[in-house]
């Protein structure tokens, strides 16, 4: 898989906390950030990008159906902005983080009644990884492994502890991914990757579940058309997995946390001398919550990137 001169950085990652009666912050609490033909590393250098996700949970789920059933957070918007850099000092060995910067509406009916309407901004839990390509010399295939660390706001008030912006905990992070050709010519490349992201440690009671992450897809090489160095339109499939919360700070929410979701989500990236632009949609095309959880109709994504 060939990229105009160095590569391009990963999102690699979460989709989500969770979240009584029933309440949550259900099915997308985080930003689904697994996924694209354009988040692996393929030679030596550096790439500094902007990301811009948006979610509006606001329709609540049971299960698999999109049900009418009680829960008493009628609406959470969320929107990020995550500036990152990730780095290859050779052809083995990398480095990534991503800073997020999280604003999030909630609004309520509580139990003693009266719609109640809150807004928080604040750094989320930064993330910081470690790269390793070298099982082939193309860098086709790689690990990738870190931390998250417990930087995000978790005493905002008005929100309850599941929607707070940050989780508290301090999670290891471990994936894996694969690139390759389908055609001779490699104007057709295939991807794939997952990720496992598990608590290490608790903050005030509050520990939430484990989270494995994956992506599958494949994207075509258009060429320069337009005056643009590339054109790639990008076909994949995204899909999250998440144990239920534990700990005694939440117990009426636990078991209103935890889902398995599916995205299919069609994106085109635009590749620039030195910049490029991602862009993409995703659709749901399977969701199984627990409890009563608000969930996201589609999630939308873009990112601007520079290379050096």
């Amino acid at each position: 898989m060939k990229f105009s001169k160095k590569y391009f950085f990963a999102a690699l990652l979460l989709f989500v906390l969770s979240s009584k009666e029933v309440l949550a912050c259900a099915c997308g609490c985080g930003v689904f950030t697994v996924g694209t033909s354009s988040i692996l590393p393929n030679c030596e250098g550096g790439t500094a990008f902007l990301q811009y996700d948006y979610m509006n949970q606001s329709r609540n789920w049971h299960k698999t159906d999109n049900s009418s059933g009680h829960n008493h957070d009628k609406r959470i918007n969320t929107q990020t902005i995550t500036a990152g850099m990730q780095y290859m000092f050779n052809r083995d060995w990398g480095a990534a983080i991503r800073v997020p910067y999280m604003t999030r509406y909630v609004q309520n009916l509580p139990h003693s009644g009266g719609m109640t309407y809150n807004r928080h901004s604040a750094v989320g839990d930064i993330r910081i990884n470690g790269i390793y390509s070298g099982f082939s010399s193309d860098m086709s295939s790689g690990l990738i492994f870190g931390l998250k660390l417990p930087t995000g706001d978790t005493n905002s008030n008005g929100f309850e502890r599941n929607t707070q912006i940050g989780t508290g905990s301090t999670d290891s992070i471990l994936g894996a991914y694969k690139v390759g050709k389908i055609d001779i010519a490699g104007k057709f490349n295939y991807f794939l990757q997952g990720t496992w992201e598990h608590p290490l440690t608790i903050h005030r009671g509050y520990h939430p579940g484990d989270e494995i992450s994956g992506a599958t897809g494949i994207y075509y090489n258009a060429g320069s058309h337009f005056g643009l160095k590339k054109i790639a339109p990008i076909m994949q499939f995204m899909g999250s997995k998440k144990t239920q919360d534990t700990g005694w700070a939440s117990p009426s929410h636990n078991a209103n946390s935890g889902y398995t979701q599916i995205f299919f989500a069609p994106a085109i990236e635009f590749s620039f001398t030195q910049f490029k632009l991602y862009t993409d949609v995703e659709f749901p095309v399977y969701r199984n919550v627990n409890g009563n959880q608000l969930a996201p109709q589609n999630l939308y994504k873009l990112i601007l990137s520079y290379n050096f």
